[in-house]
């Protein structure tokens, strides 16, 4: 911390000698926000767009910000403001897409984590998020195809293979929801959501020792 304090006080001093450089406000806010001074760093963000509302890192920053301190709306603006000056700059838009996520607005959500997929069809990250979120907007058959990619990608992640059983649960599939929630407990067996809708479906199934197993795990 106290470096951080130090360069604190270093951006400070260069601010003082060459006032119009909206860089160096960029990087005081990122100490201050290493420091935990959130409002410090809004402010430093601020100044530096008032210097140059052109400068992504700035709109960033301060989209970043507003997101840690759950000020979902500023933060939308800002990082909307900072995909305007660069469309294809994948960190902000994963940060709106969460954003969105936290309003619980998954059909925007939904459209973001479609553009990071476009711009990258590998990242696994991206790919079960929208899996996700078509799940959350009961778009069944749309889940399970991104989440069965997912899978194919990183077949060792169990909260993927978890979402998948739900995606082909609802999606009325639950022959092969069970081997997804099975693969689930077996990738991560304190995983207690995946034996709890593993016990789910065997109930369904009429399997009753199977299901009171699982609810018991």
């Amino acid at each position: 911390q106290n470096d951080f304090t130090t360069a604190a006080n270093r951006y400070q001093e260069a601010i003082q000698a060459a006032p119009n450089c909206a860089e160096a406000l960029v990087n005081l806010g990122a100490m201050y926000n290493r420091l935990n001074r959130p409002d410090d760093a809004i402010a430093a963000f601020q100044q530096a767009l008032a210097k140059n509302p052109r400068l992504f890192a700035a709109h960033l920053n301060l989209g970043i910000t507003y997101f840690s301190t759950r000020r979902f709306d500023l933060a939308k603006d800002s990082l909307r403001n900072a995909l305007r000056l660069n469309p294809q700059q994948t960190q902000a838009r994963q940060l709106l897409a969460l954003t969105f996520v936290a309003t619980e607005d998954f059909a925007s959500a939904a459209g973001e984590f479609e553009q990071l997929v476009k711009l990258a069809p590998a990242d696994v990250h991206s790919i079960s998020a929208l899996g996700e979120v078509y799940l959350r907007l009961k778009r069944y058959a749309e889940a399970v195809t991104m989440l069965e990619r997912a899978v194919q990608l990183e077949p060792r992640i169990a909260k993927i293979h978890l979402l998948l059983g739900e995606a082909l649960d609802n999606a009325g599939q639950t022959d092969r929801a069970i081997e997804a929630f099975q693969r689930a407990t077996q990738l991560e067996p304190a995983l207690k959501e995946a034996h709890y809708a593993l016990g789910h479906v065997f109930l369904k199934r009429g399997r009753l020792d199977e299901a009171l197993g699982e609810f018991q795990k």
